[in-house]
């Protein structure tokens, strides 16, 4: 066991120990004077004397909780013992003047400690004057209590150093842990924007093709085969698709979660729409290369999700344009219906349009999305090929 830990975890009690000690010296101290060596009494003991001889000890009990109010207490009753003509060593006062520096409020403390210092050293200098003390004592007096405000000014800023390094270190460690939160929820944004566009849109289709079947499996069993043909190979599709993101989740870090799809798989899922009894018009520009997969799979999914919604709310019998054009500073995406424009009207976007505005918030884009003032709904966004991402 270490017998310095009481100490460490509990100051007092090391105070206790040298105000204990301090207190002993003091009255051994002042047993010499009322006493010679044969025991003979020389000088008639005093019940102030003892409460002086106290007083310093006392006040360093309590120098590291109110250091100003144990400097005075220990520098008046010093100078007090020394005005009665018994001897003190002046340990109290070297302990509280380093006490007041270095828990003394910051550049308070040291001009309190050097002012105490010089009122102790001038007050023994005037003693060696009128009661002939050794200069010997006001030089060792005065050494002691400037030692004690030079060791407490570089035990103070020692102590001030560690403070700040340990709140540097706990800023950056804030710092760090918000990053990770931020990045942790940034992910999971962009796995729940994946999973939401393969799930959606497939199940999407799923529904109306298994609707229909259900429909004409009486009255057209080979159209009712058709629809259920698409089932299966919407289902596989997005089962490769989810595959496909779960495999990027175990992925090493060096892996992007980013899935294939581009621009020129549009051809590929409006057929998937059109066998869901959809009919869509996909214009391409010829110019269109984005040159970024990223932009690419973007605009891939911005479609997709439009051309879900349609299938969802525009009701029977509608049909959607899909128009993709570039300029030298954006890719331009128009999806628009001439459905009933139900979405238009809910005051929940839903998680689509989420999505969609934040894959477009990832490259400083735009989105509109809303109601036609013919009927309908139009989804316009507008991606910078020149983004943060490119």
């Amino acid at each position: 066991m270490d017998l310095r830990t009481p100490f460490r975890t509990r100051p007092v009690v090391g105070d206790l120990v040298i105000a204990s000690a301090i207190i002993a010296i003091s009255v051994i101290g002042a047993l010499t004077v009322v006493s010679n060596s044969e025991g003979d009494t020389v000088r008639e003991a005093s019940g102030l004397w003892f409460v002086l001889l106290v007083l310093p000890g006392l006040g360093l009990v309590f120098r590291r909780r109110f250091p100003m109010s144990a400097l005075v207490v220990v520098v008046v009753s010093t100078m007090a013992i020394w005005a009665s003509g018994l001897p003190d060593s002046a340990l109290a006062a070297t302990v509280v003047i380093y006490s007041v520096v270095v828990y003394g409020r910051p550049g308070v403390g040291i001009w309190a400690g050097f002012g105490a210092a010089t009122a102790l050293t001038l007050f023994t200098l005037l003693g060696s004057v009128t009661d002939n003390v050794p200069y010997f004592y006001v030089a060792l007096v005065g050494l002691c209590c400037m030692t004690a405000v030079a060791f407490g000014s570089h035990s103070a800023a020692r102590q001030q150093y560690v403070l700040e390094v340990e709140r540097s270190a706990a800023e950056a460690e804030a710092r760090r842990e918000a990053a990770a939160n931020a990045s942790v929820a940034e992910e999971r944004n962009r796995i729940a924007r994946e999973l939401h566009d393969v799930v959606a849109h497939g199940l999407s289709v799923i529904v109306v093709q298994s609707a229909a079947a259900q429909r004409v499996f009486d009255t057209d069993p080979e159209g009712a085969r058709t629809a259920l043909g698409e089932v299966e190979k919407t289902a596989r599709s997005s089962l490769s698709d989810m595959r496909h993101v779960l495999g990027a989740l175990r992925a090493s870090d060096d892996e992007t979660l980013r899935p294939t799809p581009s621009i020129s798989a549009l051809p590929e899922l409006v057929e998937q729409f059109e066998a869901a009894e959809l009919d869509v018009e996909l214009v391409v520009d010829p110019d269109v290369d984005a040159a970024n997969g990223a932009l690419e799979t973007t605009a891939y999914r911005i479609v997709q999700e439009s051309l879900t919604n349609v299938l969802k709310h525009a009701g029977p019998r509608t049909s959607a344009s899909i128009k993709v054009s570039q300029s030298d500073r954006e890719l331009a995406i128009v999806v628009c219906d001439n459905g009933r424009g139900a979405a238009a009207d809910t005051a929940d976007p839903g998680f689509g349009l989420l999505g969609m505005q934040e894959r477009i918030d990832l490259f400083g884009g735009t989105l509109r999305a809303g109601a036609r003032p013919g009927g309908g709904f139009e989804v316009t966004a507008l991606l910078p090929l020149k983004s943060a991402l490119s």
